[in-house]
């Protein structure tokens, strides 16, 4: 699956080049509401179903999953385009998807910012903007970590360099732990029902009010609306899997859930160990609440040889140190990370799934990170409560 998917790294820097053609349709007149990604998706391939719902091809999860539906919408995307059709996410393929749509080019440079931003190189937010300085450099620190002529200009040698890091240096993204290991893990659902773009922007528009991140409401089923989904079942002790049921709609009407458990105005954050939530309280007391993980409780090795244990610590502490950009650490990419206590963080990361999947860190989407950055400056509390997975005593900072 990821030589597949960083095809689309090979045009994604051309993306400009591809022109905004005519817009597409506005899609189907009903919406398979999809389940989240786990901690198993694949975050470009996020980006790529996203961009087929967009366009009317697709109706499924936007859960990472290279599945026979989604090369499905792919075949019948080709087939339209006048492409070979083949299923798989060639450079013709994002090519033409780009030039599909504004939004859709937005979309696959994200994709491309976050493989960038995961190894290290790409210093900006994901922001869909491809001619900035950052990512210039961007393409030009990959080009000297490879090897090959820096020029700034992501082509076939960019491509192949990338993907060889990539693949190097990620990997595969983590699966969900097995049963029996006591941790939470994704739940089913009892039967997602299927809602109009008009009913999907209602419930966007009702996030919105509760004081969630679904992103723009504009009727699609997206990244971002899922994650917020997720978060709100979460806070509501509903079944966590972002799949809108009779009893997810019925509870966005008359939520339950409990929020912080401060009533003093912020800045400041409560992240709620149990229910996986991060409650971020602004100036004025608005309460956000955010979908987070955080520590697994597993054992894992250090760089040294040595072993810890994926511990988040509990009690109150405030932020002391902030990067502005990605930070690199021993065991991963920390994007704009908040330093709160010794070196654990609340940061951003392209997966957050529905149970704690961290070493330690509290990880947020990469859009919620960048909400959060300049809202918590140093000296904001920081108040982390419920059962931490693993030994206190054994757990040190990490991603």
């Amino acid at each position: 699956m990821r030589r597949a998917v960083l095809v689309v790294m090979l045009c994604c820097a051309t993306l400009v080049a591809c022109g905004s053609g005519s817009d597409a349709s506005s899609g189907p007149t009903s919406t398979t509401v999809p389940s989240p990604a786990d901690a198993g998706a694949d975050p470009i391939i996020q980006y790529l179903q996203e961009s087929l719902s967009l366009l009317g091809y697709y109706e499924g999860p936007i859960d990472g999953d290279l599945s026979p539906e989604v090369r499905e919408a792919v075949s019948a995307f080709q087939k339209d385009q006048g492409l070979p059709v083949n299923g798989t996410f060639d450079a013709a393929t994002v090519g033409a998807l780009a030039a599909a749509s504004p939004e859709v080019q937005t979309m696959l440079v994200q994709a491309l910012q976050t493989q960038l931003l995961q190894l290290g190189f790409y210093r900006g937010p994901i922001d869909g903007n491809a001619k900035t300085p950052a990512m210039t450099e961007a393409v030009k620190s990959l080009q000297r970590a490879a090897g090959i002529p820096v020029d700034g200009v992501f082509g076939q040698q960019s491509y192949v360099a990338l993907q060889e890091l990539y693949d190097q240096e990620i990997g595969g993204i983590p699966k969900p732990p097995p049963t029996g290991t006591g941790k939470p893990q994704p739940e089913e659902g009892d039967g997602s029902v299927n809602l109009t773009p008009a009913q999907v922007l209602k419930m966007q528009q009702r996030l919105v009010e509760l004081g969630y991140r679904p992103g723009t409401p504009d009727g699609r089923y997206g990244i971002q609306t899922s994650s917020a989904l997720l978060a709100f079942q979460k806070r509501e002790g509903l079944p966590r899997n972002s799949e809108v049921t009779p009893e997810v709609l019925a509870r966005l009407d008359k939520p339950k859930g409990a929020g912080p458990r401060n009533s003093r105005s912020g800045p400041r954050v409560e992240i709620d160990l149990d229910r996986q939530i991060l409650f971020f309280v602004s100036k004025t007391g608005q309460v956000t609440t955010i979908n987070t993980s955080t520590g697994s409780g597993e054992t894992y090795t250090e760089a040294d040889g040595s072993e810890s244990v994926a511990y988040t610590p509990t009690g109150t502490f405030e932020v002391y140190r902030r990067v502005d950009g990605p930070d690199e650490a021993p065991l991963g990419t920390l994007y704009r990370p908040l330093y709160f206590h010794q070196g654990w963080a609340i940061h951003g990361s392209p997966v957050v799934p529905a149970y704690p999947a961290s070493h330690g860190c509290a990880r947020t989407a990469d859009w919620d990170q960048d909400f959060l950055y300049p809202l918590l400056p140093n000296g904001s509390p920081v108040v982390i409560y419920g059962h931490s997975l693993g030994a206190p005593g054994k757990g040190d900072p990490g991603f």
